[in-house]
């Protein structure tokens, strides 16, 4: 099942999101290219498996939502949290690693949690399909 691998991309990807963990730049730099590979990976497979859970005339709307939820939940406030927690919890701001680290960590386990959420109910899904006006057509 494609929702499975995308659990386990994003299982791989938790211990990434420490990236605060080491003061080297090039270790974060490292660490968080590999944290947005397997997340990134995570969210191109949810997508795939979402197309396959529903039925094809609602498509569309479901990659719709899933980009919504990205935006308002990931690049509005995920970037604007960083920001906040290195210029007002922090007061430096070399210490944007740290501010990562307090944002995608929590983001992370709650993606985890909800792949593994889905996996765990993933089943096949039936779609009734319409019938046709052939199918129908008087004897």
């Amino acid at each position: 099942m494609r929702i499975v691998a995308a659990a386990a991309c994003a299982t791989l990807a938790l211990p990434l999101a420490a990236m605060a963990a080491t003061f080297a730049p090039w270790r974060i730099l490292a660490l968080f290219a590999w944290w947005n590979v397997f997340f990134s990976a995570a969210g191109t497979i949810g997508i795939t498996s979402l197309q396959e859970a529903v039925p094809n005339e609602m498509r569309g709307v479901g990659v719709a939502m899933v980009a919504f939820g990205n935006i308002m939940g990931g690049l509005g406030p995920g970037t604007m949290t960083t920001a906040l927690i290195t210029d007002h919890l922090f007061h430096d701001p070399s210490r944007i690693a740290a501010s990562l680290s307090l944002v995608v960590g929590p983001a992370a386990v709650a993606g985890c949690l909800l792949f593994w959420r889905a996996a765990s109910r993933g089943r096949t899904v039936e779609v009734r399909k319409k019938p046709s006006a052939r199918s129908h057509a008087p004897d």
